[in-house]
């Protein structure tokens, strides 16, 4: 077993280990960003986005856990991180799904830059927890939040629906 690929369970986040599917995500998110662009990875667990990205971008990330040089950690369901200067994209990728209506909102008011690079695992409303929401109701927040749906990816076609959103201000 690699351990590197394990994180410690705190305040309701689960043991997880780095997923094949995860690469596969990165490489769809990746598509959408343009060279030169400078990503900051909010979740950046195994960095799979980091070597994937489009020549000239420069990359940068948060996570729960110390990932590495230069990662902030941050637990998003109770702060935000500390922007970097000058970045172009955010990427949230698998970390909706760990966080509350709330926290959700905050982080996409918060977020400085003009593009967003979201994905998220829908579940029909049985299969749900009481704090996760529907993509319908994910969408209305982030319009109501000044953001317009660019485009989206469906990168896993098993239940639940995964998918990944391009979002761009308004």
């Amino acid at each position: 077993m690699d351990w590197t690929a394990i994180i410690a369970a705190t305040d309701g986040w689960r043991i997880v280990q780095d997923r094949p599917e995860w690469q596969h995500r990165a490489a769809l998110a990746a598509k959408l960003i343009t060279p030169r662009q400078s990503v900051f990875e909010l979740g950046c667990y195994s960095q799979h986005l980091a070597t994937l990205l489009p020549s000239g971008c420069s990359y940068s990330g948060a996570d729960l856990h110390p990932r590495g040089p230069g990662v902030q950690v941050v637990d998003l369901n109770h702060e935000l991180p500390d922007w970097p200067e000058g970045i172009d994209v955010v990427a949230i990728l698998g970390v909706l799904e760990y966080l509350n209506t709330g926290r959700a909102a905050a982080i996409l008011q918060a977020t400085p830059t003009r593009e967003l690079i979201v994905s998220y695992g829908f579940r029909p409303a049985a299969a749900r927890p009481a704090l996760e929401f529907q993509q319908i109701d994910f969408l209305l927040m982030a319009q109501r939040l000044g953001w317009r749906l660019s485009a989206i990816v469906q990168y896993d076609h098993r239940q639940p629906l995964r998918i990944i959103m391009h979002l761009k201000r308004r």
